[in-house]
């Protein structure tokens, strides 16, 4: 009798001759491993929420338009814990079957946390559906899309406040919402 995970590979390698694209789907479990926390599991974000606001008020345009230094905070934690954590294995494995694939490999990730490009994924067969804490733009579409990386570059002890003064320089919506 075969095992299944003979069985698996069979499959596997039987999709591989046949030339046609493969698509990867990914969520929060590959991330888990380097440290970041699923959003449903014990530790997650949905389970726990933020200081103040559960992720049900925090997660919407509502409560951004209502309090946005408080969305600012809460997006720039998950932003810090997902900065801290490094591919792994798993991230590392995805980037080989690409590189095997090449044109016919696309990669799509519920992950906002970028470890997939970190780990070397082509960003143009790769489709963040959730988008990525790295960019960012304004919430009136007023300014192009920006990355976080430059603002660190400029004061990375004060992360935080540096983004803010650097928003607060190219819209009057950021402005007027005191950021």
């Amino acid at each position: 009798m075969i095992s299944r995970f003979d069985q698996l590979v069979r499959t596997i390698a039987n999709v591989l001759k046949t030339g046609d694209l493969i698509t990867v789907l990914t969520g929060a479990g590959v991330s888990a491993e380097s440290g970041i926390p699923t959003f449903r599991g014990p530790e997650g974000y949905w389970t726990v929420g933020s200081r103040n606001y559960q992720p049900s008020e925090i997660a919407t345009q509502a409560m951004f338009q209502r309090n946005p230094k408080e969305i600012w905070k809460w997006f720039l934690y998950r932003r810090g814990i997902c900065e801290d954590a490094l591919p792994n294995p798993g991230h590392l494995a995805i980037v080989k079957m690409e590189k095997l694939l090449g044109s016919r490999f696309r990669l799509v990730t519920q992950n906002v946390d970028g470890l997939h490009l970190r780990a070397g994924s082509n960003i143009d067969r790769t489709y963040q559906v959730h988008g990525n804490l790295n960019y960012m733009r304004c919430a009136r579409e007023c300014s192009v899309p920006a990355r976080y990386i430059l603002f660190r570059v400029a004061c990375p002890e004060r992360r935080e406040a540096t983004i803010f003064q650097k928003m607060s320089g190219t819209c009057s919506f950021a402005r007027n919402a005191g950021l």
